[in-house]
């Protein structure tokens, strides 16, 4: 038996999209994917996965109000996972950028981009004024991605990674990294003409890591695409995208001899105009074949089925159910290749009940309270408002009486970072409960910046 670690794998949910009574059917579609996890995840030796992977547009506007609904249902799908509730990785599409917020100045700015690439966006990138222009489209995306870790580099780098043990000896490592490929989307935009740029570009990858990559936008919609790919084929060994509503799955042999698996992604929640695209999501698992010197990788494609109004297995897409993909490492200069085994469809890659699956935040300081910190830092995001959260950092001594809103979600980080020795968790925590029992007794107007 081969240990694996399993996570749920949808994209495009779209809150907030919804016109004409659609509401009605997405909402029990959204409820039936729920269930569909419930069920399958109960089929799995270890009944539950280790997180949830979301490739973009998790609200249709990228307004505060979807990405509430969306943080309720998340909490659901996560619960029926079985995994925790922040155990959530995601990146932004292009609908997850507040349109409203792109006034003429912004407009300028993106068609800069668009027309002068990577000259212009490094610019723009270089100056606090053009950033805070470049991401407030994110304002209401970015508080929700930190309640799940998730932290957009307001500088132009890519989103924080993370990452899983992949054997019990913590030998081998499962690191996801997100990349940011709605940074320079506009109101319109076109195939070929977004760009990630320069500092997304490199992806760093030790010799104990197998790197997941997770996109929006397929990487025919990039302008740099050549130059990231380079990275991507050298340093990653899958590719995960949405955007396109079209479920697709290829393994690409490299030339040094390894192999990149490429998954694009259906709509867990198709817009009412796409009649023709289908309801879907995956079920991975990932697992170190060490003999063979391989990432296992089984795919479970999840369907809507139209008929019996529930998901099921898909057996028309990304090669059928139960799909087990190896993928060969690169072959260092001057080695000989290691040959990989064919693996039959029928063998299982399973989770031993006995190993329990650890997962490694990128800042997590063993020394405190690693368990408590992320529970704080989702309640901090999620439950509390941006001034009930300059209250609290107040309260705590972190910002001065006198201090006065915005603050930037970094400085939120940062500020919440600086609590985690002694006994900061435990005074973060009080203060976050106050805050609380003040919004359930006070109906706040504050729900959002």
């Amino acid at each position: 038996m081969t240990d694996s670690v399993a996570f749920i794998h949808l994209s495009d949910i779209h809150f907030g999209q919804e016109k004409n009574g659609f509401l009605h059917i997405n909402n029990d579609v959204k409820a039936q994917l729920i269930e569909d996890v419930r069920r399958f995840v109960g089929t799995l030796p270890n009944k539950k996965v280790s997180g949830v992977l979301v490739t973009g547009d998790i609200a249709f506007s990228g307004k505060a109000a979807q990405y509430q609904d969306a943080g309720t249902w998340l909490d659901l799908l996560t619960a029926a996972g079985g995994c925790d509730r922040t155990a959530v990785m995601m990146v932004p599409g292009n609908h997850d950028i507040d349109q409203a917020t792109i006034d003429k100045g912004a407009q300028l700015m993106l068609d800069d981009i668009r027309n002068n690439g990577q000259a212009s966006l490094e610019g723009f990138l270089e100056t606090d004024h053009d950033r805070d222009t470049l991401y407030r489209r994110f304002e209401a995306y970015q508080p929700f991605a930190l309640a799940y870790n998730c932290p957009l580099d307001r500088e132009g780098g890519r989103p924080e990674a993370q990452s899983y043990y992949l054997t019990p000896d913590q030998s081998r490592v499962l690191r996801f990294v997100g990349l940011n490929s709605a940074l320079t989307c506009r109101k319109k935009d076109e195939k070929g003409h977004l760009l990630l740029g320069r500092r997304q570009w490199p992806i760093a990858c030790e010799d104990h890591e197998e790197v997941v990559v997770l996109i929006h936008h397929p990487l025919d919609w990039l302008k740099d695409s050549t130059d990231a790919k380079g990275y991507i084929l050298n340093r990653a060994r899958v590719l995960i995208t949405g955007h396109e509503h079209d479920p697709k799955l290829e393994v690409l042999d490299l030339e040094h001899g390894g192999q990149l698996m490429m998954l694009a992604a259906g709509a867990a929640a198709r817009p009412e105009n796409e009649t023709e695209v289908a309801y879907t999501y995956n079920v991975l698992e990932f697992a170190w074949v060490a003999e063979e010197e391989a990432l296992a990788v089984t795919v479970h494609p999840r369907a809507w089925m139209p008929e019996r109004k529930q998901f099921g297995p898909d057996d028309t897409r990304l090669g059928g159910r139960n799909r087990v993909v190896m993928l060969r490492r690169p072959t260092p200069p001057g080695e000989e290749a290691i040959e990989v085994s064919r693996v039959p469809d029928e063998v299982s890659l399973q989770v031993s009940p006995s190993i329990e699956q650890e997962i490694l935040r990128p800042n997590d300081d063993m020394n405190s309270a690693p368990d408590i910190y992320p529970q704080l830092r989702y309640r901090f995001f999620r439950a509390l408002s941006p001034r009930q959260r300059v209250a609290v950092l107040v309260a705590l001594d972190v910002l001065p009486a006198d201090f006065s809103p915005p603050l930037t979600h970094a400085d939120e980080t940062r500020a919440l970072d600086s609590l985690r020795h002694g006994d900061g968790l435990e005074r973060l925590k009080h203060a976050i409960d106050e805050q609380s029992q003040i919004s359930k007794s006070i109906p706040t107007k504050d729900s959002g910046r």
